[in-house]
């Protein structure tokens, strides 16, 4: 019989504030997998240090990181579904070595330092809730507990992967996220963890919907186009035109920011990065190019309701607000879900409601 292999990795991101036992929660969770006399260690410098540390482990996790680099966080994306790295022998003027890897990745962090949309995108992103005083223990106590348990819980990890090899064939989806292969697996096990059908994708989308929030609230364009978009209902024209428009939104001091898109083309940058987190919120973005003009246009996506009819988001607020509420509507996110003490925003869909913190 073959084993079909999985094509990507997802990354576990550990967000919370101090005190909450995010170190002890990754050194443990990568104890159960890749047992490593330093299972935790800082960011590495360079690709090559990366790719040196992927080839020597099975698992990476990276504890305390105040700040993920551009170029550390496209890495990151490459080693979740399998990358190399080219560089020339030592001692040698022609000869080539490669590194080759694909491995899961674990971050711990009081800030969300996973903030660019295609590193989100990769990640199960979870809030770690803050442990009161008197719920404190040592970490010898800690250890031990584990060590008491440690051969179930990799026992109860052998059976969700025995039990997703068997049912992975069968498995069948109307739609899949863009970690495809990663969510057929983990679907297929559900029997096997004892999850009711469909409750990973819940899940899962839920996480998913809460990165896309994140990702736009980190963008240093993300808050200004969505405060131009919500007073003018739409936007069409070139990149540095609305670069301009944006810029009269906002202070000098923001404006002069390295982060900042200095013209048209970084801002056409900034606009493909935020594409798939603008039209999740709601929003339709389409780009044309012809001979003598690049133009964007954001335009607010049309809502199929449940009833057939077809409904912009605006027409959907407004009919919420002249009717009764609901004990299941959901209020819109905020620009605090992803700091309010439920872990995030509530995701509702067909299949019930979900809350991140469940993940």
């Amino acid at each position: 019989m073959r084993v079909a292999a999985i094509k990507c990795h997802s990354l576990l991101a550990l967000f919370a504030e101090q005190g909450s036992g995010k170190s002890t929660a990754g050194r443990l969770i990568r104890n159960l997998v890749d047992p490593n006399r330093a299972p935790l260690r800082s960011e590495h410098r360079e690709a090559r240090e990366l790719m040196i540390g992927a080839n020597n482990s099975w698992c990476l996790a990276y504890d305390n990181l105040s700040y993920l680099p551009a170029w550390l966080s496209d890495a990151l994306c490459r080693l979740s579904t399998g990358g190399g790295f080219a560089t020339r022998e030592l001692y040698t003027d022609q000869d080539e070595i490669i590194f080759d890897a694909m491995r899961p990745v674990m971050l711990t962090s009081i800030e969300e330092v996973a903030t660019r949309s295609d590193l989100l995108d990769r990640c199960l992103v979870v809030w770690l809730p803050t442990i009161p005083e008197d719920r404190r223990r040592r970490e010898d106590d800690i250890e031990r507990a584990f060590a008491a348990v440690h051969g179930q819980i990799l026992g109860a990890l052998f059976d969700a992967v025995a039990g997703a090899l068997q049912e992975l064939p069968n498995t069948s989806f109307s739609h899949l996220p863009r970690m495809a292969d990663f969510a057929a697996w983990a679907t297929a096990a559900e029997q096997a963890l004892g999850w009711r059908p469909g409750e990973f994708l819940e899940a899962y989308f839920g996480n998913r919907e809460s990165a896309n929030e994140l990702a736009i609230e980190s963008s240093p364009i993300g808050g200004t186009l969505l405060q131009l978009l919500d007073a003018e209902g739409s936007w069409t024209g070139s990149a540095t035109q609305l670069l301009e428009e944006l810029k009269s939104r906002v202070s000098e001091q923001t404006a002069r920011q390295k982060s900042w898109p200095k013209n048209g083309r970084s801002m056409a940058g900034h606009l493909k990065r935020l594409s798939p987190n603008l039209r999740a919120a709601g929003w339709q973005i389409e780009y044309t190019r012809d001979s003598s003009q690049r133009s964007w246009s954001i335009t607010p996506k049309p809502l199929v309701a449940s009833s057939g009819v077809t409904q912009t988001p605006a027409a959907v607020e407004s009919s919420a607000e002249q009717t009764d509420a609901n004990p299941c509507d959901l209020p819109r996110n905020d620009a605090d879900d992803a700091h309010d003490g439920n872990g995030g925003s509530l995701l509702q869909d067909a299949k019930g409601n979900w809350e991140e913190g469940e993940l």
